[in-house]
Protein backbone atom coordinates (compact mmCIF):
# COMPACT_ATOMS: atom_id res chain seq x y z
CA UNK A 1 0.00 0.00 0.00
CA UNK A 2 3.01 2.55 0.70
CA UNK A 3 4.72 1.64 -2.61
CA UNK A 4 0.94 2.50 -4.24
CA UNK A 5 0.28 5.41 -2.21
CA UNK A 6 4.21 6.65 -3.07
CA UNK A 7 3.67 5.78 -7.06
CA UNK A 8 0.33 8.22 -7.23
CA UNK A 9 1.68 10.64 -5.24
CA UNK A 10 5.18 11.28 -7.41
CA UNK A 11 3.10 11.26 -10.37
CA UNK A 12 0.68 14.05 -9.20
CA UNK A 13 3.88 16.07 -8.13
CA UNK A 14 5.15 15.90 -11.18
CA UNK A 15 2.02 15.92 -13.87
CA UNK A 16 0.09 18.71 -11.64
CA UNK A 17 3.02 20.17 -9.27
CA UNK A 18 0.89 19.93 -6.75
CA UNK A 19 1.51 17.73 -3.43
CA UNK A 20 -1.42 15.06 -2.11
CA UNK A 21 -2.85 15.46 1.30
CA UNK A 22 -3.36 12.87 4.00
CA UNK A 23 -6.87 13.31 3.38
CA UNK A 24 -6.49 12.28 -0.42
CA UNK A 25 -4.04 9.69 0.16
CA UNK A 26 -6.71 8.31 2.64
CA UNK A 27 -9.44 8.49 0.03
CA UNK A 28 -6.86 7.02 -2.36
CA UNK A 29 -6.47 3.95 0.19
CA UNK A 30 -10.44 3.45 0.15
CA UNK A 31 -9.98 2.82 -3.91
CA UNK A 32 -7.54 0.71 -3.77
CA UNK A 33 -8.60 -1.33 -1.12
CA UNK A 34 -12.61 -1.34 -3.37
CA UNK A 35 -10.00 -2.77 -6.48
CA UNK A 36 -7.38 -5.02 -5.38
CA UNK A 37 -8.52 -8.07 -3.14
CA UNK A 38 -5.64 -9.02 -1.23
CA UNK A 39 -6.26 -5.65 0.60
CA UNK A 40 -9.09 -7.10 2.48
CA UNK A 41 -7.07 -9.07 4.69
CA UNK A 42 -5.70 -5.61 6.50
CA UNK A 43 -7.52 -3.68 8.91
CA UNK A 44 -8.55 -0.38 7.46
CA UNK A 45 -6.74 1.85 9.87
CA UNK A 46 -3.71 0.05 10.00
CA UNK A 47 -3.72 1.40 5.97
CA UNK A 48 -4.67 4.51 6.71
CA UNK A 49 -1.59 4.25 8.65
CA UNK A 50 0.63 4.11 5.45
CA UNK A 51 -1.15 7.80 4.26
CA UNK A 52 0.32 8.79 7.34
CA UNK A 53 4.05 7.79 7.30
CA UNK A 54 4.24 8.81 3.43
CA UNK A 55 2.06 12.28 4.13
CA UNK A 56 5.26 12.70 7.04
CA UNK A 57 7.80 11.59 4.64
CA UNK A 58 6.49 13.93 2.09
CA UNK A 59 6.69 16.79 5.00
CA UNK A 60 10.62 16.25 5.51
CA UNK A 61 10.82 16.15 1.55
CA UNK A 62 9.58 19.59 0.92
CA UNK A 63 10.94 21.01 3.78
CA UNK A 64 14.17 19.57 2.09
CA UNK A 65 13.29 21.25 -0.84
CA UNK A 66 12.57 24.57 1.00
CA UNK A 67 15.83 24.58 2.96
CA UNK A 68 17.74 23.58 -0.34
CA UNK A 69 16.37 26.97 -1.80
CA UNK A 70 17.49 28.70 1.04
CA UNK A 71 20.93 27.64 0.12
CA UNK A 72 20.94 25.05 2.69
CA UNK A 73 22.46 22.13 1.12
CA UNK A 74 20.12 19.34 1.47
CA UNK A 75 19.48 16.69 -1.21
CA UNK A 76 15.93 17.22 -1.51
CA UNK A 77 14.84 13.43 -2.97
CA UNK A 78 11.36 12.20 -2.89
CA UNK A 79 10.78 9.36 -0.66
CA UNK A 80 11.87 6.07 -1.00
CA UNK A 81 10.05 2.75 -2.34
CA UNK A 82 10.05 0.08 0.24
CA UNK A 83 10.44 -3.89 -0.33
CA UNK A 84 9.19 -4.63 2.88
CA UNK A 85 7.52 -2.92 5.87
CA UNK A 86 9.20 -3.78 9.29
CA UNK A 87 6.48 -2.53 11.33
CA UNK A 88 2.34 -1.98 11.38
CA UNK A 89 0.31 0.36 12.94
CA UNK A 90 -2.84 0.41 14.99
CA UNK A 91 -3.28 3.50 15.53
CA UNK A 92 -6.47 3.96 17.27
CA UNK A 93 -8.67 0.13 17.97
CA UNK A 94 -8.65 -3.55 16.64
CA UNK A 95 -6.70 -4.57 19.72
CA UNK A 96 -7.69 -6.05 23.06
CA UNK A 97 -5.23 -7.84 25.61
CA UNK A 98 -6.82 -10.85 27.11
CA UNK A 99 -5.82 -13.27 29.75
CA UNK A 100 -4.68 -11.22 31.85
CA UNK A 101 -2.12 -10.31 29.51
CA UNK A 102 -1.32 -13.32 27.72
CA UNK A 103 -2.86 -12.60 24.82
CA UNK A 104 -3.63 -9.89 22.32
CA UNK A 105 -6.90 -10.40 19.96
CA UNK A 106 -5.78 -8.07 16.97
CA UNK A 107 -8.15 -7.49 13.72
CA UNK A 108 -7.92 -9.37 11.04
CA UNK A 109 -4.58 -11.06 12.21
CA UNK A 110 -6.34 -13.21 15.70
CA UNK A 111 -5.43 -13.68 18.83
CA UNK A 112 -1.33 -13.86 19.18
CA UNK A 113 0.65 -14.91 22.43
CA UNK A 114 2.50 -12.67 24.23
CA UNK A 115 4.68 -12.23 27.04
CA UNK A 116 4.85 -8.78 28.51
CA UNK A 117 7.77 -7.31 30.05
CA UNK A 118 5.99 -4.50 32.48
CA UNK A 119 2.42 -3.64 33.26
CA UNK A 120 1.14 -1.59 31.03
CA UNK A 121 0.33 1.98 32.60
CA UNK A 122 -2.41 4.59 31.96
CA UNK A 123 -4.48 4.26 28.40
CA UNK A 124 -3.42 2.52 25.49
CA UNK A 125 -3.52 4.96 22.34
CA UNK A 126 -1.47 2.80 19.89
CA UNK A 127 -0.26 -0.80 19.23
CA UNK A 128 2.58 -1.32 16.71
CA UNK A 129 3.98 -4.53 15.93
CA UNK A 130 7.87 -4.54 14.57
CA UNK A 131 10.20 -7.25 13.38
CA UNK A 132 13.30 -6.67 14.27
CA UNK A 133 16.45 -8.17 12.57
CA UNK A 134 16.60 -10.90 14.66
CA UNK A 135 13.27 -12.04 12.69
CA UNK A 136 11.68 -11.55 16.42
CA UNK A 137 7.89 -9.86 16.91
CA UNK A 138 7.99 -7.34 19.63
CA UNK A 139 4.81 -5.39 19.99
CA UNK A 140 4.99 -1.55 21.23
CA UNK A 141 2.28 -0.18 23.12
CA UNK A 142 2.05 3.88 23.55
CA UNK A 143 0.25 5.45 26.21
CA UNK A 144 -1.63 7.85 27.50
CA UNK A 145 -0.43 8.80 31.80
CA UNK A 146 -1.68 10.83 33.95
CA UNK A 147 0.66 13.23 36.23
CA UNK A 148 -0.01 11.25 38.89
CA UNK A 149 0.79 7.71 38.08
CA UNK A 150 4.49 8.84 37.32
CA UNK A 151 6.45 8.24 40.05
CA UNK A 152 8.69 11.45 41.35
CA UNK A 153 12.36 11.63 40.10
CA UNK A 154 14.68 11.32 43.29
CA UNK A 155 18.20 13.76 43.56
CA UNK A 156 18.80 16.49 42.08
CA UNK A 157 18.50 17.57 38.04
CA UNK A 158 21.63 17.44 36.34
CA UNK A 159 22.51 18.61 32.97
CA UNK A 160 25.30 17.66 30.68
CA UNK A 161 27.20 19.60 27.46
CA UNK A 162 29.49 17.85 24.57
CA UNK A 163 31.46 20.20 23.83
CA UNK A 164 34.01 21.26 21.32
CA UNK A 165 36.02 23.24 23.64
CA UNK A 166 35.35 20.95 26.58
CA UNK A 167 34.51 17.44 26.07
CA UNK A 168 32.15 17.42 28.73
CA UNK A 169 30.41 20.28 30.73
CA UNK A 170 28.26 19.37 33.53
CA UNK A 171 25.39 21.79 35.15
CA UNK A 172 27.71 22.73 38.02
CA UNK A 173 30.21 24.13 35.89
CA UNK A 174 33.24 21.12 35.74
CA UNK A 175 35.12 20.36 32.78
CA UNK A 176 36.53 17.42 31.66
CA UNK A 177 38.98 17.70 28.72
CA UNK A 178 39.06 15.23 25.79
CA UNK A 179 40.81 12.37 26.10
CA UNK A 180 44.30 12.37 23.89
CA UNK A 181 45.31 8.68 22.17
CA UNK A 182 48.74 7.72 20.79
CA UNK A 183 48.82 6.19 17.36
CA UNK A 184 49.14 2.89 19.47
CA UNK A 185 46.54 3.49 21.34
CA UNK A 186 43.62 4.23 18.68
CA UNK A 187 45.22 1.22 16.59
CA UNK A 188 44.08 -1.40 19.74
CA UNK A 189 40.68 0.02 20.12
CA UNK A 190 40.26 -0.21 16.37
CA UNK A 191 40.89 -4.01 16.77
CA UNK A 192 38.33 -4.35 19.71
Amino acid sequence: MYNLLLEKAISVYETEGKRLSKYDMCKYVKTIKDRDETFYATYSQVLQNCADRLSKAFDNFFRRVKENKEGKRQKPGFPRFKRSIKSITYPQDGFKIDHGGRTISICKIGRVRVRLHRPIIGQIKTMTIVRRRSGKWFVLFSCIIDDETVPPKKGPEIGIDLGVRHFITTSEGEHIDHLVLSDYERRKLKRL
